[in-house]
This record gives C-alpha cells, sequence and structure tokens, in this order.
C-alpha cells in the first residue's frame, strides 16, 4: 500500500479509507481543497507549484503536469502566479484551476519530479513556445529554461519536427531566433515599465482541438 504524506497534496478520499482522517478532519480548518478530492495543510501557500503538485495528484495516471506549472516545477519559474494549472490529458476535463490541452505526447518526454507526473524541461520548453499569450513571454520561458535546465534550441526544434503540425508550432521558429539563454528577459529582470500584460485565467480549463494520443508510464 503507498504512503499517504499528509504534508503534501493528497487525495482525501485516499486518506480517509487508510484511516489518517476523519470526513470531518478534512472539512476543518487544517486542509484546503484545491481540486476535487484533492488537498494539502491550510499553513500551505496556494502558490503556482502548490497547485502543480496538486494538480500532479489529481491527473496521475492519467496525464501529466506541462507548461508554466512544469516550469515552475524544474525551477525555470517564468509564468503568472495565478495561472492555471497546464496539463496534458488524452480527454477534456472541465475543472476550475486547470487548463487542458489534447496533444500527443511521448513516453520520453513524460518525467516525475517526485510524486508529480511532468513533462520534460525540453517539452516544457516546446510547449510555452506555442501556449504562452505572445511572443514576448513564449521567449521569456524557453529563456528561463534554458538558462535553469540547459534547455538547447535543438532540442526544441527536435521536438518541432516529432509533432509536425501541432498547434502554433508555425511559431517556434521566430521564438528560437530570439531566444538568447545568457541574456535575461524583461519578466525575469523583474522591470516593471517592460514587463509584458498578463493573459487573466479563465475560470475553467480551456481545451485545445489538437487531438491526442498518451502514454501510460508507469510511477517509479
Amino acid at each position: 500500500c503507498m504512503s499517504i504524506d499528509l504534508s503534501a497534496p493528497f487525495r482525501g478520499s485516499a486518506a480517509v479509507a487508510a484511516g489518517l482522517l476523519t470526513p470531518g478532519l478534512l472539512r476543518g480548518r487544517r486542509y484546503r481543497r484545491l481540486f476535487p478530492d484533492v488537498y494539502a495543510p491550510a499553513l500551505l501557500e496556494v502558490d503556482l507549484a502548490l497547485r502543480a503538485r496538486a494538480a500532479g495528484v489529481l491527473i496521475a495516471g492519467r496525464g501529466v503536469v506541462a507548461g508554466y506549472a512544469a516550469a515552475e516545477l524544474w525551477g525555470a519559474s517564468c509564468g503568472p502566479a495565478d495561472a492555471p494549472v497546464d496539463v496534458l490529458l488524452p480527454h477534456d476535463r472541465r475543472c476550475d484551476g486547470l487548463r487542458v490541452h489534447r496533444e500527443r505526447i511521448d513516453p520520453d518526454e513524460i518525467t516525475w519530479l517526485g510524486p508529480t507526473p511532468v513533462t520534460t524541461a525540453d517539452r516544457a520548453a516546446f510547449d510555452l513556445a506555442r501556449w504562452a499569450p505572445d511572443l514576448t513571454e513564449r521567449v521569456a520561458a524557453v529563456d528561463a529554461l534554458a538558462r535553469c535546465c540547459k534547455v538547447e534550441p535543438d532540442a526544441i526544434r527536435a521536438l518541432r519536427n516529432r509533432h509536425l503540425g501541432v498547434h502554433h508550432s508555425a511559431v517556434i521558429a521566430q521564438v528560437l531566433a530570439l531566444a538568447d539563454a545568457q541574456a535575461a528577459s524583461p519578466v525575469e529582470q523583474g522591470d516593471a515599465d517592460s514587463t509584458p500584460p498578463r493573459r487573466a485565467p479563465g475560470a475553467r480549463g480551456a481545451a485545445s482541438r489538437d487531438r491526442s494520443w498518451y502514454p501510460v508510464l508507469p510511477r517509479p
């Protein structure tokens, strides 16, 4: 039986079934509901990293944390603090706080950071080069992952060639032409005058139209 860590995001139903909590304690002040049946200690700051880990609990075995949330877990913070958690799933799912993308992802583009299924840093850069709301933010995201995780432009090009025709792939060449892993982008420098506008997150996750295939990746 897998142990349940009540100091991190966890399945409420699993904790109750294991006798670790009662339903009353789960509904009390000590724990906060982040997603359906996913809870965390109320003392933890509800930042993008915590919400990303909580989303990983929600979709474990069925999907993978991606985009800005993946970059956050890789230590390459580059998205708005209140961004919805991007996830790759083989089907649409409507859930407050999630933004669902239905795209193909291959097994070698998935890994685990602790208990969380997440895209590799290369795949996160490939996704954000297409998903970020404007060119400035796309370049900033690729720069952040290049500096923090040593993502190379050729790795992003290889993913573009592997996933020909994927949504917004045409912008990748322009993003890579502008991205410079050695120079800080305005977002990461903290320059308030040059910080690009943020796209307000939607109330509910939106799904892209790409047809998908999702490999089952067993937890190590």
